[in-house]
């Protein structure tokens, strides 16, 4: 269901913490914090597969905390709360390695 964890998943903030500290490549949209997999699964239906191709269209959206969000709830459904998790996640990262 939704919202709910499987046993063994990182809790929210270690999934941030995990993200903020590596290299993007390779890292499947699952890997940022606020996607989980319907989530994921969305994005994946309309061609974003991979946290690089999130982070990229993070940057078109210059950034843009309220553009992202609208982004993530036209394309994959995202709510409120985790489009927040997910774009500090992406600003963090960005701040850091950008």
């Amino acid at each position: 269901m939704a919202g709910q964890r499987e046993p063994n998943d990182p809790t929210t903030s270690q999934k941030h913490e995990n993200f903020g500290t590596n290299s993007m490549k390779g890292k499947l949209v699952t890997a940022l914090p606020g996607i989980g997999d319907t989530y994921g699964a969305n994005l994946k239906k309309n061609g974003y597969e991979m946290a690089s191709q999130v982070l990229g269209q993070f940057l078109v959206l210059k950034t843009n905390e309220e553009d992202f969000a609208l982004w993530l709830y036209k394309t994959a459904k995202v709510d409120e709360h985790n489009a927040k998790k997910c774009y500090k996640a992406l600003k963090e990262w960005y701040d850091r390695f950008g």
